[in-house]
């Protein structure tokens, strides 16, 4: 049975973007929610998700920090570009110094 790894690190990652996890926290949490039933598929399992972490880590759509910490550079969110947020959004109310409380 073949299993979207890839999907499952991004997805994990994505839950806890603002943060650099321990590469061994990611990979026990993901091996814990495909319910391994023994040892060994439990060993069988990391070693397939090692692998598609390591094919994430070389396209850089994860990035290893210190060797130990997984982060993503992505919330997965679609990007919108600046003319179109302007052109989709209400009117900004513009901003001055002194309106900030401060003189």
């Amino acid at each position: 049975m073949k299993r979207d790894w890839q999907g499952a690190i991004l997805g994990y990652l994505r839950e806890k973007w603002r943060e650099a996890i321990p590469l061994w926290t990611v990979l026990n949490g993901i091996c814990a929610a495909a319910e391994p039933r023994d040892r060994r598929e439990t060993r069988e399992l990391k070693t397939e998700i090692l692998k598609a972490l390591g094919q994430l880590s070389r396209t850089r759509r994860v990035l290893r920090w210190r060797r130990t910490k997984l982060a993503i550079p992505d919330t997965g969110d679609r990007v919108v570009s600046l003319e179109q947020f302007m052109a989709t959004s209400r009117a900004l109310p513009a901003f001055s110094r002194s309106s900030s409380g401060r003189k």
